[in-house]
């Protein structure tokens, strides 16, 4: 069995048991309960599209990265979401931002040096920087949009709301900055820590003409 394959069986064992707790222990009346239920599968799916892309391109990103980004999937989407892990963890979003540094670091280093076998590891790290700032900067974007256009909390903007003031027009907030502001830059300062820590790494262990 390869590492790839164990790799899907752990989601798949991962999925089966994020239904089983949503099911047994949220009420179905909850908010969120059916998106809850349907994250093991929004992350198969998602899982699925990664594979294909990855074959359909013909870049192999290797048994250890691959193993990682679905353990990565479902610590988000199934642990976050299905298990409600942002909740109950304190900073658990920051540690997964922090991870996704890692993470699309190593997974842009690996997709350049494939592409440019003649490359040294700092260029590839350097590549991997850029492509982990690229992510999490799209990220940032799909969060924002999302709590612009459809009212969601996903940058933690509403934490700082404490009231609507109608005589000024305006809202009374508990944090001169935003607590959106904050919340995001947050995420991009623990993205490009883990970047660089990730970048620093693949550069010493692939020595070839640095």
């Amino acid at each position: 069995m390869s590492k790839r394959t164990a790799a899907w069986i752990a989601v798949a064992v991962a999925g089966a048991g994020a239904i089983y707790y949503v099911a047994m222990t949220a009420p179905p009346s909850s908010a969120g309960y059916a998106y809850r239920l349907l994250c093991p599968f929004i992350c198969a799916g998602l899982l699925a599209a990664e594979e294909l892309l990855e074959r359909a391109s013909g870049t192999d990103t290797g048994d250890g990265l691959g193993a990682f980004i679905k353990l990565f999937a479902l610590a988000c989407i199934v642990g976050g979401k299905a298990f409600a892990l942002y909740a109950k963890i304190p900073y658990y979003d920051k540690l997964l931002h922090t991870v996704s540094g890692v993470l699309f670091t190593l997974v842009g280093a690996r997709i350049y040096s494939l592409s440019r076998p003649e490359c040294s590891a700092i260029a590839a790290a350097g590549a991997g920087i850029l492509a982990a700032l690229a992510s999490g900067y799209l990220w940032e974007l799909y969060e924002f949009a999302g709590d612009m256009f459809f009212g969601l909390n996903s940058q933690n903007w509403a934490d700082g709301v404490a009231a609507y003031l109608p005589d000024a027009g305006g809202w009374l907030v508990t944090d001169p900055h935003g607590t959106g502001l904050i919340d995001t830059m947050t995420d991009m300062i623990v993205n490009f820590i883990g970047s660089l820590a990730a970048a620093a790494s693949y550069a010493a262990l692939h020595r070839r003409s640095i």
